[in-house]
């Protein structure tokens, strides 16, 4: 309980000593609320010697610590050399003020009324020798409560004028045709200036006014619009207009040459606006201009001179033929793959040159490429105006390859339109660029490439095998298909490799997946059509791009098929799908009469029937690849040795030596072979090996291994005339018949 007690004590006294320390240090941020600001920063001319405007600056109490002003407590306030402070024209309120030469303001808080209170500076100068930039005023608090700092309350440049055209608009031949705004800003305040000593006069309605005259030049071949040009809008002018710290009251005459059509003149009374004026002026100009056929292509350019005015030039237009351009939407097309449906292919853009370019009431046609057709949707094809008059009518489909596109008027600003191919079917066989072919009579044509197809698969068979007419159970290379993009083969559709007429598979080769993550119903691979298709059915597409490994592939050849290349046909749903006969009920035609996604050379047939030729093979120990007469092919047990003698499966030695599966018995108990007018035969477990009933003594047995007959290659093959040889170094077995 002591304890306890003790350490609430110590407690205690930590917390009231860190109060005791707090207190001092709030104060002083509590002292002072004070805030200076500046209300703006003005554009001044550092070359006039009259007088100028600074930004005020304003001191304020914060209103919960109202008495940090207190009468009597004194501040200077000191402007940067050339800039002097204009002692008649500068007002102070809520302080006493006097003068410490030209740049110094000694002031003396006497306003003080115990509520929120500020002080306000109204600074005005006169420019002597200063270089020009930002004009910073130094405040030195002293005693008072006023914070010391430096703050920006101007900024000078030499007087003057900035011209620009806020755009520049693609125009055509015609009368009164709108080019880009024209804007004239005086850089500083007051850079614009009237007086009766040094502007001209001019009469307007009989009053002579001080003006300064603004007057811009258009190109040869080009001349005002008097008519819109001198248009007003009640008393103002509708397209001459003045802003800033000018009002429309400034323009009081605005007039086209009559001896020169290419020269406007504007007029505008500046006397009222001194150079202590709050802003700066502002004079727009709206052209309307007539262009003459004899007018060169080109920038339209617009010089602009006057009394104070910078001489300057502008370019307001671009003059061009009339004509229509079509571009994509992108220089990166669409790639989409053969045989798809419903993909998208990149815009197609169709832009006026000139407003008007397209003709009124006529149609314009996109014309899809052979192998591109629209999707069963009404949205296959949209359209979105991108800027310029909107005068498109809705799309509409002479048919499956050709969309209509009225145009229903004539543009005033020049009309972009973006065509999206949102739903698009591409046949199987479609390979390279989708062009589209612009026609119609509404004046636009051309042809723009707004995709690419790629085919499904690539293939790669490491060499055509040689086959021979009348032979069964030819080995050809393994197959690698490949992807062309993730997902190129659909979901729970399937793959067929179908060979040629007269060829058959003599029996259903291994497919696995060797990349990727796309996934095959391995257990559903089989043949079909009396083995003249493999089916490889997808079970789960990719998001990876992936590879499919179809090995031990033997084909029977029959004495129709004729000399020349023998090739696998690429084809299913899992990559046709807009086959005609795989499309929904009634989108047959939006569909293609082919189901072709390529093919894939296996073999030569090089003889016109069977003979006797040169056979050679190779084995590799401990691998199941093996090569028939420079053919790749594999097998589903590896060679081993045994006993310095290499073991090979019955079927492979057989296929090594050309001896067709029909001429391998088996009844259990002995493998018969039978070719090239021999019959040999090999029991398991024995080393007896019987060639035409007479029987040789092998070193070593035949063995069952794991259900299946294992033979000594070498005797056997010798026993049907071929030689045997055997690289230690490389372990290779090689076999010449």
């Amino acid at each position: 309980m002591l304890k306890t007690r003790k350490k609430w004590i110590s407690i205690l006294l930590t917390l009231a000593m860190l109060v005791g320390l707090m207190v001092p240090l709030a104060a002083p941020a509590l002292a002072n609320g004070v805030s200076v600001n500046v209300n703006k920063v003005p554009s001044l001319d550092k070359d006039s010697t009259d007088t100028q405007a600074l930004g005020s600056i304003q001191i304020s109490e914060d209103a919960d610590y109202p008495n940090d002003f207190v009468n009597g407590d004194t501040f200077i306030i000191t402007l940067p050399s050339g800039v002097k402070w204009d002692k008649d024209a500068t007002t102070v309120t809520g302080a006493t003020y006097s003068y410490s030469g030209d740049y110094t303001m000694n002031l003396t808080i006497s306003g003080a009324t115990g509520s929120k209170d500020i002080i306000t500076i109204n600074p005005r100068v006169k420019f002597d020798g200063f270089d020009g930039g930002d004009i910073i005023a130094v405040i030195n608090g002293m005693d008072a409560s006023i914070p010391s700092g430096e703050y920006l309350v101007g900024r000078a440049q030499g007087g003057g004028t900035e011209s620009i055209a806020l755009s520049t608009k693609t125009i055509g031949e015609g009368s009164a045709v709108e080019a880009g705004m024209i804007r004239i800003t005086e850089t500083t305040q007051g850079s614009l200036k009237s007086s009766a000593t040094d502007v001209k006069t001019a009469s307007v309605g009989g009053t002579v006014y001080y003006t300064q005259k603004i007057t811009l030049t258009l190109p040869n071949d080009f001349s005002w619009n008097s008519a819109k040009m001198t248009e007003k809008a009640g008393s103002n002018y509708a397209n001459v207009t003045a802003l800033g710290a000018f009002s429309n009251g400034n323009v009081v005459k605005v007039a086209v040459r009559d001896n020169d059509s290419k020269k406007l003149d504007v007029y505008i009374n500046l006397y009222s606006p001194s150079k202590a004026s709050t802003g700066r002026g502002i004079i727009e100009i709206r052209p309307f201009i007539d262009v003459d056929s004899d007018a060169d292509y080109g920038n339209v350019d617009v010089d602009i001179e006057g009394d104070d005015i910078d001489d300057a030039t502008v370019t307001i237009a671009q003059y061009a033929d009339f004509g229509v351009s079509l571009t994509a939407g992108s220089t990166d097309v669409e790639e989409v793959v053969a045989g798809s449906k419903d993909v998208e292919l990149t815009k197609l853009v169709i832009e006026e040159n000139v407003a008007g370019s397209l003709t009124a009431n006529r149609n314009i046609e996109i014309k899809l490429p052979a192998g591109v057709k629209v999707a069963n949707k009404s949205n296959a094809v949209s359209k979105s105006l991108k800027k310029g008059s909107d005068i498109f009518g809705a799309i509409s489909y002479k048919d499956e390859s050709t969309i209509r596109i009225p145009v229903t008027g004539t543009s005033t600003s020049k009309a972009k339109l973006e065509i999206k191919f949102d739903h698009m079917n591409i046949a199987a066989d479609k390979t390279g660029d989708i062009e589209v072919e612009v026609t119609g009579s509404a004046g636009v044509e051309g042809k723009v490439v707004i995709g690419k197809a790629l085919a499904p698969l690539s293939f790669e068979v490491p060499q055509a095998a040689s086959l021979k007419l009348g032979v069964k159970d030819q080995a050809v290379g393994n197959i690698v298909l490949t992807e062309a993009k993730d997902g190129a083969l659909k979901d729970d559709k399937d793959l067929i490799l179908s060979a040629p007429d007269g060829v058959t598979f003599a029996s259903t080769p291994k497919v696995e997946v060797l990349e990727g993550n796309l996934k095959i119903k391995d257990e559903d691979v089989k043949l079909q059509k009396d083995d003249k298709e493999l089916v490889i059915p997808i079970d789960s597409e990719s998001s990876r791009v992936s590879k499919i490994k179809v090995s031990g592939i033997a084909l029977n050849v029959d004495r129709t098929v004729p000399v020349g290349p023998v090739s696998l046909t690429v084809k299913g749903d899992a990559v046709a799908e807009t086959y005609k006969d795989y499309m929904p009920a009634g989108e047959a035609d939006y569909g293609f009469s082919t189901e072709t996604a390529g093919k894939i050379l296996v073999g030569n047939v090089v003889t016109p029937a069977p003979t006797e030729t040169t056979r050679n093979a190779s084995f590799v120990i401990g691998t199941t690849t093996y090569t028939v007469n420079g053919v790749e092919a594999t097998m589903d047990v590896a060679a081993y040795t045994k006993d310095g003698r290499t073991y090979l499966p019955v079927r492979f030695v057989a296929n090594a030596l050309g001896i067709t599966p029909e001429n391998i018995l088996w009844d259990g108990r002995t493998a018969t072979f039978i070719g090239n007018g021999r019959v040999v035969q090999a029991a398991p477990g024995s080393a007896v090996l019987s060639i035409n009933g007479a029987p040789i003594t092998m070193d070593v047995p035949t063995e069952l291994v794991n259900g299946r007959v294992m033979v000594p290659f070498r005797w056997v093959a010798q026993a049907f005339g071929a030689q045997v040889n055997y690289d230690e170094a490389t372990q290779t077995v090689t076999m010449t018949l």
